[in-house]
């Protein structure tokens, strides 16, 4: 993406090239992998907002009906709601990603890296296996660093967003959350390449 290429060649270390680059495949909010999780975030969030918004109702119709607030509706509701934006949120920030992989490292430029002026970024000689796994047909997601392998649903979000980290806060792991099967077919050779161990699922 334009916006992106000057954040990129600042960040190229002399010497290293670029071997492939890209956007992910658009995801859906509520794609097989994380459907369950959303909704069930989604129903939790309406049933506390509820049930607040309708003890605090209660309360201030009852004997202290001379304090009713209609502002503390927008705690009631609002916090408990902040839970329903998150997936849309996350899904926005990752479907305008940018992934680039050069002869050195990986990265991935996100929309905070026109203010912080950095990507995610992890070497090649940090990555001890890169996995593949198949969505739908012709989709495929990767997982670069075993410490990705794991995370799933809302977890699996954050490391597309922010890596994933360390007690130290050091990136080991970073995810390409979405791609298509010809992007993989481009990356898999430059993996390959460096010798590090590369699982298909």
């Amino acid at each position: 993406m334009e916006q992106f290429q000057s954040y990129l060649n600042e960040s190229l270390e002399e010497g290293e090239s670029i071997k492939w680059q890209g956007t992910p495949a658009p995801s859906e909010l509520l794609s097989p992998d994380n459907k369950k999780t959303t909704m069930r975030m989604w129903i939790i969030s309406i049933v506390i907002a509820a049930v607040l918004s309708g003890l605090y109702t209660i309360y201030a119709l009852g004997d202290n009906a001379t304090a009713f607030q209609p502002f503390i509706y927008v705690l009631t509701i609002g916090f408990p709601l902040i839970a329903f934006i998150d997936p849309i949120r996350d899904l926005k920030h990752i479907n305008t990603q940018f992934f680039v992989v050069t002869d050195k490292r990986v990265f991935i430029f996100h929309k905070s890296t026109q203010t912080e002026n950095k990507a995610l970024v992890i070497g090649f000689d940090e990555i001890d296996v890169v996995r593949v796994e198949g969505l739908e047909p012709g989709y495929a997601r990767m997982r670069f660093g075993s410490a990705s392998f794991e995370s799933k649903d809302v977890k699996l979000h954050r490391n597309a967003t922010h890596g994933a980290k360390d007690k130290d806060d050091k990136i080991r792991g970073l995810v390409f959350y979405r791609l298509s099967g010809s992007d993989c077919n481009d990356i898999c050779p430059l993996i390959k390449e460096k010798g590090i161990e590369l699982e298909i699922r």
